[in-house]
């Protein structure tokens, strides 16, 4: 029952009135001029009143009784209301911080801020990242999320994971042994085993990005991609095609296609980097 200061008024203003209506008036014996009063007569008026106004003092107080109980209830509503809207305005403050971070791990609106990489537009950042830990700067490009870290007179183009907000450069390996089938390999994150979520088992969300020294690598959204232990080749230092497997036992792998600039206008570093409204100091 929700009541509050003026419903306690009304509803005790009522109740009083009908208590008041069912109280019986006392049939007093009337006197008239001329006419002598008898003592009993008189008696039994002023006892008639006495049984009315006592009668009238118990209703005062089984009303005071109700109004208090009412103020009680009201109290006790309003601390649940006030209890119930200090929830509601928590969980909507926890429903926009949740979907701020949406926004930010699939690259919402947020990254609105131009960034051109020796002079061509590459893609659009969210704000420009200044550290000395993590020296890079997050950029969304039509083919997905990347980032570009600052390196000796160039700014290298990596892989940018959202599960762990860092940045990276995977090795790409292959499946076979001519190392000609190229794939990611996802082996490690904060919590050192591999995760990755999507919202079907298998199929990539979104595209991904990967980058591998002096190539770029795309896995489109739509992509298969599975965790059952294969056999994986990379290439080493002398370009022999090598077995690898031993690494990566267990691991997330992600069929890739690499990426050319003509095709899809990334390139693996940048001699220089440009943003929209902001000057380099």
């Amino acid at each position: 029952m929700n009541l509050n200061g003026n419903k306690i008024v009304t509803a005790s203003a009522l109740l009083f009135a009908i208590n008041m209506a069912n109280a019986e008036a006392p049939n007093l014996v009337e006197f008239t001029s001329g006419t002598a009063a008898k003592a009993s007569e008189v008696n039994a008026n002023f006892e008639s009143l006495n049984t009315y106004s006592a009668s009238l003092e118990n209703l005062v107080e089984a009303q005071a009784t109700l109004i208090a109980a009412l103020e009680e209830k009201a109290t006790a509503a309003d601390t649940s209301r006030t209890a119930l809207e200090e929830k509601v305005s928590a969980l909507e403050t926890e429903s926009d911080d949740l979907q701020n971070q949406i926004a930010n791990l699939s690259g919402g609106d947020a990254y609105t801020i131009a960034v051109y990489g020796d002079e061509e537009l590459i893609g659009y950042t969210d704000y420009p990242k200044i550290s000395n830990d993590k020296q890079y700067m997050i950029l969304k490009t039509e083919h997905g999320m990347a980032s570009l870290k600052p390196s000796s007179g160039e700014y290298i183009l990596n892989d940018y994971d959202e599960l762990s907000d860092d940045a990276d450069s995977n090795s790409i390996h292959y499946t076979d042994a001519v190392c000609s089938q190229a794939v990611t390999v996802l082996a490690s994150n904060p919590i050192s085993s591999s995760m990755l979520f999507t919202k079907e088992a298998g199929v990539l969300d979104t595209p991904r990005i990967a980058t591998n020294g002096d190539s770029i690598y795309l896995a489109a959204q739509g992509t298969e991609f599975s965790n059952v232990s294969i056999s994986f080749y990379s290439k080493n230092e002398g370009g022999d095609c090598v077995d690898s497997s031993e690494y990566y036992t267990g691991s997330f792998y992600i069929p890739v296609v690499e990426m050319t600039e003509e095709s899809h206008g990334l390139k693996p570093s940048y001699s220089s980097i440009s943003i929209e409204g902001y000057e380099t100091n």
